[in-house]
């Protein structure tokens, strides 16, 4: 069985503020571009694509 726990950590006025911005922005890379990731038993916080615009791909894969 999974236990979860509420923390209760205070909240600041700043970070909902920067997190508002970051995703309603109209200059944020959030809110102009699609970033979307898949994580997958064997593939999570394992490979970094780079996908730049001529159409290349760098895959870099750390251990």
């Amino acid at each position: 069985m999974l236990e979860q726990k509420v923390v209760r950590d205070e909240h600041f006025q700043q970070d909902y503020v920067t997190s508002w911005y970051l995703s309603n922005h109209p200059g944020s890379q959030f809110f102009t571009g699609l970033i979307a990731a898949r994580a997958a038993a064997d593939r999570r916080n394992i490979d970094l694509a780079v996908h730049y615009l001529d159409g290349r791909t760098g895959l870099r894969h750390s251990q």
